[in-house]
């Protein structure tokens, strides 16, 4: 089993949008960043963009709503201030939100000019374009598509499951995969293991610690584990059990996999928002 390294692949991003960030030294772009509520591993994972960011040279701006008092409309009339902000390339609103909000309104309130993570409706609507190579996709759907192309060059003329829940994000996914040419099926819980075993790649995406056991995975696949959870001792595992990952071929390692990628992928995005706000 050979591991596919996020964090390799996530830094020659990153050096590429430093690269880039470098020969404009005039100006540098600019993302807002949405916290709602003190969640530990929301803010844990605001503070890495944070990091990142600053790194390969994207000012970040951050705006703390606290759970206890912020209301739903304060958090709409912040998203329609930076929409209106020409300092700011793009938005980023940390998800998931506090059960007391509208999510799908939050993140359809966002331009799709600066809308980074790729979500708002708009955005969605260009998805499957793929004759379109401009086109905006969320960074966790790019994470997906550079590690399959990592795995395997030739991984659209294979069988994919989706290991996930009947969501948004599933759907989209299984969409964009089905654009791009690979025959691809959502498997929703429970999942049928002699669909998963008959696939040779399998996504999962449940955020279910340990879930993906060797009774779903035959030997040999690519597995892309998305799902981001906490085990028993709180240590942050994903999808599939240690016993199961020995089986694949290739296997993104939580962490180290997709939360990497996705990191920079945000931050392209980010970059991408700013050279067309500059006319680059």
């Amino acid at each position: 089993m050979e591991l596919i390294n996020g964090k390799e692949l996530a830094r020659q991003i990153e050096d590429g949008i430093a690269g880039e960030i470098n020969l404009h030294p005039a100006s540098r772009p600019n993302l807002a960043i949405i916290l709602v509520g003190n969640r530990p591993d929301s803010t844990l994972y605001v503070r890495l963009k944070e990091k990142t960011a600053k790194e390969v040279g994207i000012d970040t701006h951050i705006y703390r709503l606290e759970e206890a008092t912020a209301t739903q409309e304060e958090l709409l009339e912040v998203i329609k201030f930076l929409n209106n902000d020409l300092a700011i390339d793009g938005i980023l609103l940390q998800l998931p939100l506090p059960y007391n909000f509208d999510t799908d309104t939050a993140v359809s309130t966002i331009v799709f000019d600066k809308d980074v993570d790729g979500f708002t409706p708009e955005t969605l609507s260009h998805l499957t374009d793929i004759s379109n190579p401009g086109r905006l996709l969320s960074p966790v759907f790019l994470a997906v598509l550079a590690c399959l192309e990592t795995a395997d060059p030739d991984w659209r003329t294979k069988s994919i499951a989706i290991a996930g829940k009947d969501t948004i994000f599933s759907n989209n996914l299984l969409n964009l995969l089905q654009a791009e040419g690979a025959k691809t099926e959502l498997l929703t819980l429970p999942i049928d293991s002699l669909k998963s075993r008959s696939a040779n790649i399998l996504i999962t995406a449940l955020g279910v610690a340990g879930i993906i056991t060797e009774t779903e995975i035959a030997p040999g696949v690519i597995v892309i584990d998305i799902g981001i959870s906490q085990n028993a001792e709180g240590k942050t595992v994903g999808d599939v059990a240690p016993g199961a990952a020995e089986a694949a071929a290739y296997l993104t390692p939580v962490p180290g996999g997709i939360g990497p990628l996705t990191i920079a992928f945000a931050l392209k995005n980010t970059l991408d928002a700013y050279n067309r706000h500059q006319h680059i």
